[in-house]
């Protein structure tokens, strides 16, 4: 099963989207909902520098969302 898919912000930034933060609903994959090149809105909920990660939800994406993206379907993390 996937654990989620990544999302580019920029150049060489990308980050990952929790299949458990991608919809409101349960789902079983990100495929369900995400398509790669899909543009989504997407807050980013953790940032850990010492292991270069990011950590983004669409879920909790609402108001003040500061990034647009564009997500590229990952089929295993």
């Amino acid at each position: 099963m996937p654990y989620g898919a990544f999302a580019r912000l920029s150049s060489g930034v990308e980050g990952l989207i929790h299949v458990s933060e991608i919809a409101s609903r349960r789902i079983g994959s990100p495929a369900e909902i995400l398509r790669p090149g899909d543009g989504v809105r997407v807050r980013v909920v953790a940032i850990e520098p010492e292991r270069r990660r990011l950590s983004l939800s669409i879920r909790q994406a609402t108001g003040n969302v500061v990034y647009e993206t564009r997500s590229d379907e990952n089929a295993s993390v």
